[in-house]
């Protein structure tokens, strides 16, 4: 299944997209909650909701985060969370998030 966020009912403001989640990044959210949780559930939770809540933020000047110089498919862009990347695509109508990985990964060699 894939998340999706748009704006609120009766928002008319112009610059804001829906956000969908794609099933490789709600696997990772999974796999994030996984292994935080093993130390602490509460923080895990708590960081997942700051990433679903970042990834959210994109529906409104998505493009204000750099291209990913790093990742090979091109227009792939990046918001950092603490130690972790949403890797995102921006399209005319939507934002797509790809991926959310730690930050420190090989992201040239990610499947997206």
């Amino acid at each position: 299944m894939v998340r999706s966020a748009g704006p609120p009912a009766g928002d008319t403001a112009p610059n804001r997209v829906h956000v969908v989640f794609s099933q490789p990044a709600l696997d990772d959210l999974s796999s994030i909650w996984d292994f935080v949780a093993e130390s602490s559930p509460d923080a895990a939770g708590g960081l997942i909701r700051e990433l679903v809540d970042a990834g959210q933020e994109l529906s409104e000047l998505a493009e204000r985060f750099p291209i990913a110089r790093d990742v090979r498919h091109a227009g792939t862009r990046r918001r950092n969370v603490r130690t972790w990347a949403i890797l995102y695509w921006v399209a005319p109508t939507h934002v797509e998030i790809l991926r959310i990985v730690h930050g420190g990964r090989d992201l040239g060699r990610l499947r997206i």
